[in-house]
């Protein structure tokens, strides 16, 4: 069992997405237009950084129709930050890089629509570097999707995006494998974040308790694990307080941070941080 240690109460809710840059930490939220950046304290760093133009709606279901619903943040090296829609709905499948302070739209239509062959509700949670790959990691939502870490050739991926109209195809695809991540409560664990950890990724995972990824569920209980690349899962831990952690970034050796979602606007995301077992 994992502890997790209150760091801060972050500006945003529905904190979806977490990387480390440097000495900051970048965080997504699933129902908004912009990126934070924060210290490793809290502290929110400068004004937020506009991924999307535009307003969302402010009444709950309005907004949540309109959103891009980003859910995955990934560090692809070289300073470059790729934001990632879930795909989960047709709205859903554009993403933003950001290279050099400067915020590129992505269309990801075709890569979407290559992965929806696979599966009977798409949606991507987390991404990942991992070697010479970009896993991105779908999510099993009750009955629906599945578990998954959806290997993309990292070189081609950059080739891709430093075009000038950046847009991902199905051809980047190399594999996709398949993980058991069991259940808790009756409701299957589904993925929501991963960080690279040597030649395996950490990963957080929820157990949900709905069949559609498009509605939220109450969470029955979450783990942090470790997998390697074929989709073993080497270790996992389950963590208390039980709160659903949408993003994870290594700290030092054995320390972890992460945010977590309430699913509730009024309720703040927090930042939290977790020492794994030796």
């Amino acid at each position: 069992m994992i502890v997790l240690e209150l760091v801060a109460t972050l500006g945003v809710s529905a904190a979806s997405g977490l990387v480390r840059v440097g000495d900051e930490l970048w965080i997504v939220a699933d129902d908004e237009l912009a990126l934070a950046r924060y210290s490793f304290d809290g502290h929110a760093v400068g004004e937020p950084l506009v991924l999307f133009a535009g307003e969302l709606p402010r009444e709950p279901r309005a907004r949540k129709r309109a959103k891009p619903d980003l859910e995955a943040l990934v560090a692809l090296g070289d300073g470059d930050v790729l934001a990632l829609g879930s795909g989960s709905r047709k709205n859903r499948d554009r993403g933003a890089l950001v290279r050099g302070g400067r915020v590129h739209g992505v269309d990801l239509e075709g890569l979407y629509r290559r992965l929806a062959q696979d599966f009977d509700r798409l949606n991507v949670e987390g991404a990942s570097v991992l070697g010479d790959r970009l896993v991105l990691l779908t999510r099993r939502t009750g009955r629906s999707g599945g578990n998954t870490l959806v290997h993309l050739d990292l070189a081609a991926t950059r080739r891709a995006l430093a075009t000038a109209q950046p847009a991902l195809g199905g051809e980047l695809v190399v594999d996709i494998v398949e993980v058991a991540l069991g259940e808790e409560g009756g409701a299957p664990y589904g993925f929501t974040d991963a960080t690279p950890d040597g030649d395996a990724l950490l990963f957080t995972a929820a157990a949900e308790a709905t069949d559609d990824p498009y509605d939220d569920g109450a969470c029955r209980g979450c783990i942090i694990g470790r997998a390697d690349a074929r989709g073993r899962v080497l270790t996992r831990w389950s963590v208390t307080p039980t709160l659903k952690l949408e993003g994870i970034t290594t700290f030092d050796d054995h320390t972890v941070l992460v945010v977590a979602d309430a699913d509730d606007a009024a309720i703040a995301s927090p930042l939290l941080r977790a020492r794994l077992p030796v």
